[in-house]
């Protein structure tokens, strides 16, 4: 504890080695990952949250006995979570040198147990697109929450399209544009 109003918390994690299969574009492949090791610093000062993490692990792609991919992730992440009275401020950005550019920035309202949040976000490298994401938020008890949400992502026409997990056609049109409807219910500890 740094002061009674600012507080910061240090966390090391680690992941045991493991390999996966799974099934993408009529494929079979498997993601043989290494050990991760990883650090995240939060400092918690009044309501608000400033967070940073690092994640470093290896892993190999893999079709059959064939090595399509070798990946040295280096992953830092930093974030906000911001306070302004009844506004929330919320931002947070991924940095891989390989795979991942994200970041999305959004603003939530608060309206006794309700909150309407609107969120934009980016991301490049890998895949390319962009989404905006509308929300509204009940409070149902302190540790209990409702949320309802829009998403549509957008993304670059060809012939593996960002999100979109279904190699597409493109005799038959590229479809660029999700929406996504979600209902879910939160709880913490």
């Amino acid at each position: 504890m740094l002061t009674d109003a600012s507080q910061l918390r240090i966390s090391t994690f680690a992941a045991l080695p493991s390999e996966n299969d799974y099934r993408l574009y009529n494929t079979q492949y498997t993601l043989d990952a290494s050990s991760a090791y990883g650090l995240t610093m939060d400092w918690y000062q009044d309501d608000n949250v400033f967070r940073i993490a690092y994640l470093t692990a290896e892993a190999d792609l893999k079709t059959g006995s064939y090595n399509i991919s070798h990946y040295d992730m280096d992953l830092l992440a930093l974030g906000i979570n911001y306070a302004l009275g009844d506004y929330h401020l919320f931002s947070e950005y991924i940095y891989d040198n390989q795979l991942y550019s994200n970041w999305y920035v959004g603003l939530a309202r608060q309206f006794g147990k309700w909150q309407p949040y609107a969120q934009y976000g980016q991301r490049r490298k890998l895949y390319s697109n962009d989404s905006y994401l509308f929300g509204l938020r009940y409070n149902v008890v302190p540790n209990v929450a409702i949320n309802g949400e829009w998403q549509v992502v957008n993304s670059t026409e060809n012939i593996i399209s960002g999100h979109f997990t279904r190699e597409q056609n493109p005799l038959t049109g590229i479809e660029t544009k999700a929406h996504i409807i979600s209902l879910a219910i939160s709880f913490t500890f």
